[in-house]
């Protein structure tokens, strides 16, 4: 009887462990690609390419001033305004030639030409003419023909402008942003933005589904100890099982991105010319790590006390909890390893060296202080004013790595609390 039932269970904890197995592979893998759509996201978004980009701004700048330029026209109040200018002009104009003419002449040919403007041009006439002047001025600048005219010398002078404005760099970021577009099949940034999207969504979702499989092997895992906790004949090839599965667990949770921090100008809008210049998703940071990326970094540091954090963290983190499996694994297994200083240390004594809870801790304090940090500090970017409008948004988040780590905690913590039971009976049996 208990033998079909142990081979029964040892088939079904093989799949099971399988499942784990392939769904923590499945979390690993899409938090590696989301960081890797993040970064490209972050590259092309990025404020270098962006708001802070001379050519960027002399793009849309130019849009602006060319849709100005293509519906230039007077209004019936412009045109009076315009009038009031014109005529405004010409009489200074006619006041100051008056002037001229009409001043003392000491040359015979001065003499002559101020005697014959006395005799033949009315000034007060000629100021009486400057309405109708001022009326035909206006009326040929609205005619169709010179509206193009100055609007081709308008677009000539922005043309030079753009010219003396270019920024030579912006040749390297194009070639980064088409190379980034031509991977995902855009063919510009709203292309890349709705591809992007769909495949954050898509990822997000298998993400959760797996990670919520994996913590559903581990309760299964755990219902099944309760029903056989206290059928001996099972419970070596149980622990076993339960030890494979928390080392799975704990393999993944380190190597798989744990938190996300990200922070972006979601959409600062400046007013100009009536029109609004807008520029959207302006990351200002982005940063994504696992355990292992991080210990990664701090070993390839040059500086000894970052060499020494990152083996500090591999060996509290990673080393010990894989020793306290192992340990345990053998200590229930072998008989003889029970004597042994190293394996006892390591299944009942290693914890409290572990750094795994601790790591548990600080990790959501950084998330709660970096969350709170930069929601205070982008709180300043938010503007609302006549002619600029910004929105800055924090997107810090946990990630499914490190829903996955905070089970391998709570599971260790369970599996030595059934060791201790059932060694604590094969005491007792022994006695």
């Amino acid at each position: 009887m208990f033998s079909k039932t142990k081979l029964f269970l040892t088939i079904g904890l093989s799949l099971l462990l399988l499942l784990i197995a392939f769904s923590g592979y499945r979390i690993n893998a899409l938090s590696r690609q989301q960081v890797q759509i993040m970064e490209d996201y972050s590259t092309v978004n990025s404020i270098a390419f962006g708001i802070l980009s001379i050519n960027k701004w002399e793009e849309k700048i130019t849009t602006i001033v060319e849709k100005q330029i293509q519906q230039f026209s007077f209004t019936p109040e412009q045109r009076v305004e315009l009038q009031k200018e014109v005529e405004k002009m010409l009489h200074a104009m006619i006041d100051k030639a008056m002037s001229n003419l009409t001043k003392k002449q000491t040359s015979i040919k001065g003499k002559i030409r101020k005697a014959a403007v006395n005799v033949f041009v009315d000034e007060d006439q000629l100021h009486d003419q400057v309405p109708g002047f001022a009326k035909t001025i206006v009326d040929q600048v609205n005619k169709p023909s010179t509206k193009k005219t100055l609007k081709n010398l308008a677009e000539d002078k922005l043309d030079e402008v753009k010219e003396t404005t270019f920024d030579s760099s912006m040749v390297a970021q194009r070639k980064v942003t088409n190379a980034i577009f031509s991977k995902y099949g855009a063919r510009n940034s709203t292309g890349f933005k709705k591809k992007t999207d769909k495949l954050f969504a898509d990822i997000r979702y298998e993400s959760y589904a797996y990670t919520l499989v994996v913590f559903a092997c581990i309760l299964l895992l755990l219902a099944l100890w309760k029903y056989f906790i206290d059928h001996q004949e099972l419970q070596k090839s149980l622990f076993i099982f339960s030890l494979l599965a928390a080392g799975v667990v704990l393999i993944v949770g380190v190597s798989s991105v744990m938190i996300e921090v990200e922070a972006r100008l979601e959409k600062i809008d400046f007013h100009l010319m009536g029109e609004h210049l807008i520029f959207e998703d302006q990351v200002l940071f982005f940063q994504s790590k696992s355990i292992m990326d991080v210990v990664v970094i701090l070993l390839k540091n040059a500086k000894i006390d970052s060499i020494v954090v990152g083996l500090l963290i591999l060996t509290f983190s990673v080393f010990f909890p894989l020793g306290k499996l192992i340990s345990s694994g053998l200590y229930l297994l072998r008989e003889s390893s029970r004597k042994n200083k190293f394996v006892h240390f390591f299944a009942f004594k290693s914890g409290k060296w572990s750094m795994a809870d601790v790591m548990v801790v600080a990790i959501m304090l950084t998330y709660i202080g970096m969350n709170s940090m930069l929601t205070s500090q982008l709180a300043v970017l938010n503007i609302k004013e006549d002619n600029i409008t910004s929105i800055a948004t924090n997107n810090t988040s946990l990630q499914p790595g490190y829903m996955v780590f905070v089970l391998f905690v709570v599971f260790a913590l369970i599996l030595s609390e059934i060791l201790n039971r059932i060694t604590k009976k094969i005491a007792e049996i022994s006695s």
